[in-house]
């Protein structure tokens, strides 16, 4: 067994920014198909382009969730180790078991 007694606080921030990033990506193109459906529904009933607005706000969301979920995932990353490492100090750090195949 070894044992973890310390966490890089910005490489675990970057570590989760980098993964929150890649959900908001994700995120952000479902919605964006969902909008198009939306929009197009909507001038298809009406005629008009009244869906116009979701459908920005669905490309939008392409630019804008990455951004939003990889930053908030970045600082939940930094308070994470923060306080892991604190609680390393008091009760000894973390156990794992690692294998060479």
């Amino acid at each position: 067994m070894r044992k973890v007694t310390r966490i890089g606080v910005l490489s675990l921030g970057k570590l989760m920014g980098g993964v929150g990033a890649v959900f908001g990506l994700f995120f952000g193109v479902v919605l964006t198909v969902i909008s198009f459906f939306g929009a197009s529904i909507a001038f298809a009933e009406s005629g008009s382009w009244e869906g116009l607005f979701g459908l920005i706000f669905g490309v939008g969301a392409i630019f804008v969730l990455p951004i939003l979920y990889g930053g908030f995932a970045f600082l939940q990353g930094i308070v994470t180790a923060f306080v892991a490492n604190l609680a390393m100090r008091f009760f000894g750090g973390l156990e794992i078991e690692l294998s060479d195949s």
